[in-house]
């Protein structure tokens, strides 16, 4: 990984790549974003193909190595010296606000982990079945419903903090008919398979007031939704 994380930015949509991701989990990001929008990948003419995407991202953090001197990132027969895109930030990637976006990032994260672990040392009694289902096929269809396994998003001591807790699950049985669908929340970063059966007072104790404001713009999310009686 790059200094900073792997980036990429589609303006068009005013959106960016989570911070921290893998390479392979922003590529299906940004498929997943210009998949939402099929008016603009027709103006546009957006790649939706996963190849031609990740040769998009590889370009993108191309350039930025370039424009940050970070020459030995660069592997050789690339061709050429692109120049940064102009809606690139200039500033170094440990300028503070991306340290703060960083840190931010990894504080939903344990929040999301600390959510999981009170539930299920508290019993780990889960919402009624159709519920779960409801939220489920909410999160199935959201654009911020990232793909990928656990190691593509957490750093190891967290992504095997999550394994421990479905496995602890894994003998209750919770399933959905979405489940095959289902991956991470690339807002609250919580493995959707076990949020969708958390009862709410659990979610509500550790979220922060930044991850529920991002929550209220996402599309049909059924968090704010559920806190506010709806």
């Amino acid at each position: 990984m790059i200094p900073g994380g792997f980036k990429f930015v589609q303006p068009e949509l005013s959106w960016q790549a989570p911070a921290w991701a893998s390479f392979e989990v922003i590529v299906q990001a940004v498929i997943a974003a210009r998949s939402a929008h099929p008016a603009l990948v027709q103006k546009y003419n957006w790649n939706l193909d996963y190849g031609k995407v990740a040769q998009e991202v590889d370009d993108f953090n191309t350039r930025i190595c370039q424009a940050m001197g970070y020459k030995h990132f660069i592997s050789a027969g690339g061709g050429g010296q692109p120049s940064p895109p102009p809606f690139l930030p200039t500033s170094p990637p440990t300028n503070p606000n991306e340290l703060a976006a960083a840190a931010a990032a990894v504080k939903a994260i344990w929040a999301g982990i600390r959510t999981l672990n009170d539930w299920i040392d508290a019993g780990g009694q889960p919402v009624p079945q159709a519920q779960a289902e409801s939220r489920a096929a909410i999160c199935a269809t959201c654009p911020q419903n990232g793909a990928g396994g656990m190691e593509s998003w957490f750093t190891k001591p967290a992504a095997e903090a999550i394994k421990r807790q479905v496995e602890k699950m894994s003998s209750r049985n919770l399933k959905t008919a979405a489940d095959d669908k289902l991956g991470v929340c690339q807002i609250c970063f919580c493995p959707l398979k076990l949020k969708a059966f958390a009862p709410m007072e659990f979610i509500k104790a550790h979220m922060s007031d930044e991850v529920l404001s991002k929550l209220r713009a996402a599309p049909a999310c059924w968090i704010p939704r559920e806190l506010d009686g709806k």
